[in-house]
């Protein structure tokens, strides 16, 4: 019995009553012998082996260069070009001699790329960097520092017998707050956060093509009954009551550093997607107390319009390099009108990139509430918009399908399309028809005996069937 495929030659052979595997790549054809013997040797043997010496001749040699033939094959669409062509045939890089050591190589020299600063480029970021098409974002804020600080806490903490029993005893209670806290002002914590702004797109939506890591630690408080507060965290849920009035914003300043913070939503604007409305602007911050700034633009609560869903409010806390003068962004107090709360954080980044630069945020998500109404009618002196989803005529949509089209035929699907042939307007079937019922609708009048066809409004219908 014969197997064979594109890469091998593979056959079956019986000897002394039972089947083995032999692969022709593997045979020699000087060790094949056929043994002619006719005492334990058969006719029939003799033939399987006649073929297994022919399968050892027409059998290619061992495979050389395995990984040159299919690498150079990638690049013969590509010009002529191969990024690691300066690697090849070169007797002076180094040589190991295990996998093992190799990849231990490879992850010490990862490590020192990663702590650089400088990223390995893949096949497709080199084809993305020659073709111009990269999409490698734009880092505007401040860079992050080396730390050891785990190491730093641990010597700490053995040379503690009180706290190093506690925690041996389970007795050791530990605060959640300032453990986040620690975590937000680590570097890990950083990443962290930043990742989530990308998943949340506040990059992409406030910034374009730029980010920048979070390194300040800030805290945006709103006050609440009971004496209690309702904080803002990264993407947490909060109501437009609970949020009536302007937060307390705490974080840790530089020395001789002023500071601009920001609250915008851009998901909000009633007319276009590409603008904001901005909420709150206070800019020359000195030693970290807002209260002392300059209100640019007065606090707005949020108002996300009924029947959008959820809403992102986005705090941003730039960093100043000396005084501003924002007099083509103040707005007069109280602003009451939602026109002149038209913002784009790009363009003020824009406009003030060589004097402030990000260094934190936060935001948290809202949706419409009984207070959202108050607000337009009693503050911003119009109505309330209310969306809802447009509901389709009974031409435009189709009847609900009871079972799943899986395996159906074209005679089921007809059903649901129109009785007659209809046509977008403007094509040259629609004007064809227009003409048609034209000269019937005349006919008709001059005889009307005549057989009239039934008239035919074109309608679009392109894409509902």
């Amino acid at each position: 019995m014969l197997l064979q495929n594109s890469r091998h030659i593979q056959s079956y052979v019986y000897f002394q009553n039972s089947f083995r595997f032999i692969s022709g790549y593997k045979n020699n054809p000087e060790n094949i012998r056929i043994d002619k013997h006719p005492s334990n040797v058969t006719e029939e043997d003799l033939e399987r082996q006649r073929i297994k010496l022919a399968i050892a001749r027409k059998a290619k040699p061992k495979i050389s260069g395995f990984n040159k033939i299919t690498y150079m094959r990638l690049f013969k669409q590509a010009e002529g070009l191969d990024p690691n062509a300066q690697y090849r045939n070169r007797p002076d890089l180094p040589t190991y001699r295990s996998i093992k050591r190799y990849l231990e190589t490879a992850e010490r020299e990862r490590r020192k790329q990663r702590d650089e600063g400088v990223w390995w480029k893949t096949l497709d970021y080199w084809i993305k960097e020659r073709e111009g098409m990269n999409d490698k974002l734009n880092d505007i804020g401040h860079e992050l520092l080396k730390e050891k600080r785990g190491y730093k806490i641990r010597s700490k903490n053995k040379i503690d017998p009180e706290l190093e029993k506690a925690a041996r005893e389970r007795t050791l209670i530990l605060d959640c707050d300032e453990i986040l806290c620690e975590w937000e002002k680590s570097n890990i914590g950083i990443r962290h956060i930043k990742e989530i702004a990308h998943y949340y797109n506040i990059y992409k939506d406030l910034f374009k093509d730029c980010d920048f890591h979070p390194v300040l630690h800030m805290d945006v408080d709103y006050e609440c009954e009971n004496e209690l507060s309702n904080p803002v965290f990264y993407g947490n849920e909060l109501l437009p009551s609970e949020v009536a009035s302007a937060p307390t914003i705490t974080f840790q300043p530089k020395a001789d550093k002023l500071y601009t913070l920001l609250l915008t939503n851009p998901d909000e604007h009633l007319e276009d997607n590409d603008k904001e409305y901005v909420h709150w602007l206070v800019g020359n911050i000195p030693e970290g107390d807002v209260l002392k700034g300059d209100t640019i633009v007065d606090y707005l609560q949020p108002i996300p319009a009924r029947g959008t869903g959820y809403q992102r409010m986005i705090f941003v806390l730039f960093e100043q390099s000396d005084k501003i003068d924002f007099i083509s962004e103040q707005r007069e107090a109280p602003c009451t009108l939602l026109r002149e709360r038209d913002f784009s954080t790009f363009e003020f980044y824009n406009k003030h990139s060589a004097q402030i630069t990000p260094v934190s945020l936060r935001f948290f998500q809202c949706k419409w509430d009984f207070t959202v109404k108050n607000t337009f009618h009693h503050v911003l002196k119009m109505e309330e918009p209310v969306y809802e989803y447009e509901k389709l005529s009974e031409r435009e949509r189709l009847s609900a399908l009871t079972n799943r089209p899986d395996g159906k035929t074209l005679q089921w699907l007809a059903r649901f399309m129109p009785k007659e042939m209809v046509y977008p307007d403007g094509s040259p079937e629609a004007e064809k028809l227009k003409r048609q019922a034209a000269q019937d609708a005349s006919r008709a009048v001059e005889n009307p005996n005549h057989s009239r066809r039934r008239l035919v409004d074109p309608v679009y219908v392109m894409g509902r069937i």
